[in-house]
């Protein structure tokens, strides 16, 4: 435990190793900033207390001098965080509370809102989804085709809701692709696919039957022209895995001439003849 004062007015107060302050120990700038807490090898490491000379004060965990990992943060202003912090900012997962009722829960980087969030506002207005640089953006999902077999997904980010769609809608345009239907109407055969948390049954059916299929699986064969369907979402309902995992069924049917293809042989060397 000791005491050391610099010529310029700062000074030292706490445990030492080595000549470094090091242990428990308090921090006093010129300027009126301090630190309490505990300090390694001459560093500010460790859960700590700092007051900023403006009057902003971080309580939390310090690694090399700056605000690194769980922590809360009063500006002189009243906003205040409870949350994640590197590198001296908000990064993470966080709430923060501004001087002016709104309240914010969500994702930040490098202190903006930034991923996802939902921000309540104190007039009761309520904006969730996901946000770039402290601004709300908006996400857009959407499956385009011809209805003759073509298809194509896309998702897209924007400011503004038409904005979001219209790219996503440009996007899914430009990435159309075949998809191989029996008569033209129904699947080659019953298909079970997976992609992320999202599980689907795609099951060939009669002529008649129609798309008995609900939600995002119900609008991805509606745009590909297919007429008869069951099908089931059995894993997450979220719209993107149920999507993703829809496609990679429909890419992955065998058609006849696919079989013919792997086999090496043609179709009168397989199918037996009519009589």
């Amino acid at each position: 435990m000791g005491i050391f004062k610099w010529n310029d007015g700062r000074s030292y107060i706490g445990e030492y190793l080595n000549d470094e302050a090091h242990g428990k120990g308090t921090f006093i700038w010129v300027d009126g900033a301090k630190y309490e807490g505990e300090w390694e090898n001459g560093y500010r490491s460790g859960k700590g207390k700092y007051l900023y000379e403006s009057g902003t004060v971080y309580e939390g965990e310090f690694k090399f001098n700056k605000s690194e990992g769980f922590g809360t943060i009063i500006y002189e202003d009243g906003t205040k965080y409870v949350g994640e912090f590197k590198d001296d900012w908000e990064h993470g997962e966080g709430t923060a509370e501004y001087e002016n009722g709104d309240k914010y829960v969500g994702q930040f980087d490098d202190g903006y809102r930034h991923g996802k969030g939902k921000m309540v506002y104190a007039n009761g207005n309520v904006e969730e989804g996901l946000w770039k640089e402290g601004k709300f953006a908006f996400s857009a999902l959407v499956v385009a085709g011809n209805q003759s077999g073509q298809l194509g997904v896309a998702h897209a980010k924007a400011k503004q809701v038409t904005d979001a769609i219209k790219k996503a809608t440009d996007l899914a345009k430009r990435r159309l692709i075949h998809i191989s239907l029996k008569e033209g109407r129904t699947l080659h055969h019953d298909v079970v696919a997976k992609e992320g948390s999202g599980k689907v049954i795609l099951r060939s059916a009669p002529k008649g039957t129609g798309i008995i299929a609900s939600g995002a699986i119900r609008a991805v064969c509606e745009v590909a022209g297919i007429k008869d369907i069951v099908a089931k979402s059995l894993g997450s309902s979220n719209s993107h895995n149920v999507v993703r995992a829809c496609m990679k069924g429909l890419l992955n049917q065998l058609s006849p001439k696919n079989i013919f293809s792997l086999r090496g042989k043609k179709k009168s060397e397989i199918t037996e003849n009519k009589i």
